[in-house]
């Protein structure tokens, strides 16, 4: 989701037109609603200061809009991998059946996700039995980020 589609949603649940929205953030009234339409649309990125003015003015915390979310299958198997790299306790890649009690499942439906979990899984059995090093799981993932994913 791109950050005008999540302030449009967030605009949209508290039952505010973009007209509304754009006057209690100060533009004029005959502008209003086209400066938050270029926001929500992406032909306009609203600075930091704007963007938690919109926050606040939408009762939201402004780290909502501050954290990139994916936009694409693409975009969230990179995170993911980044995230293994970081810490690899953050991310876990397993048959569910072998899931300890208490942690949750996340379900992608996403055929080329699903592909690529496989896949990591298969390479993560890899590491965790010695079959490869710590490097060739890197190149792996870097690897995977060149040409694996879709």
């Amino acid at each position: 989701m791109t950050l005008g589609e999540q302030i449009r949603q967030v605009r949209r649940n508290r039952g505010m037109t973009q007209k509304e929205l754009g006057m209690r953030l100060g533009c004029p009234e005959n502008s209003a609603d086209v400066r938050i339409a270029q926001y929500e649309t992406g032909q306009r990125r609203p600075k930091k200061e704007r963007l938690e003015a919109i926050a606040k003015v939408l009762e939201v915390n402004p780290e909502i809009f501050c954290r990139r979310s994916p936009d694409s299958e693409k975009e969230l198997m990179k995170m993911l991998l980044w995230m293994d790299e970081t810490d690899r306790e953050w991310v876990q890649v397993g048959n569910p059946e072998k899931m300890e009690k208490g942690s949750v499942l996340l379900v992608f439906t996403e055929e080329a996700i699903q592909e690529f979990l496989k896949e990591w899984m298969k390479q993560k059995d890899r590491l965790n039995s010695h079959e490869i090093s710590e490097r060739e799981y890197q190149e792996w993932k870097w690897q995977s980020n060149k040409k694996k994913l879709p």
